[in-house]
């Protein structure tokens, strides 16, 4: 087990890890879960940075291929839960991952900021464009979403 961690040897799966304050980006969480059991992906774990420690959730995205990381705006910034857990892994890497972002917001971003530069620090390889999205997701959002999730897929089965 420890010369698998060490090697970063990951499984196909997807752990979708998001805060959520008003329920908006929990809805968007659960779109993309439902977009990737659809798309054939049998391993979707999802994970409420509020409610979860953050041990468990980062015991997953070191088993899973795939994760997908959402998150509110919070005063021009991102979800202090989530800000937690962006911090916890740049530290330990998520080197052999395909990452992929959502956000959420009401009048002004500042979620995207912090996963830019998560991006940037962590080196991570991301799929897609970051999904960013307005209130509860609307019907362009819900396919944005399922786009993402198409194409974690595609990287699940390779």
């Amino acid at each position: 087990m420890y010369v698998k961690m060490s090697e970063k040897v990951t499984v196909p799966g997807v752990v979708i890890a998001y805060g959520s304050m008003y329920g908006c980006t929990r809805k968007s969480a659960e779109i993309l879960a439902i977009a990737l059991k659809n798309e054939g992906v049998k391993e979707v774990v999802l994970y409420d940075v509020s409610k979860t420690d953050i041990s468990f959730i980062i015991s997953d995205i070191w088993k899973y291929k795939g994760l997908f990381l959402g998150a509110p705006a919070y005063y021009g910034k991102i979800f202090p839960k989530m800000a937690n857990l962006l911090y916890k892994l740049t530290e330990i890497r998520v080197d052999n991952h395909k990452v992929g972002f959502f956000t959420d917001f009401s009048w002004s971003g500042g979620a995207e900021k912090n996963f830019n530069f998560f991006i940037q620090e962590a080196k991570v390889d991301v799929i897609g464009d970051m999904v960013n999205v307005q209130g509860t997701p609307d019907e362009n959002d819900v396919l944005a979403l399922n786009e993402m999730a198409k194409k974690m897929a595609e990287e699940m089965a390779n």
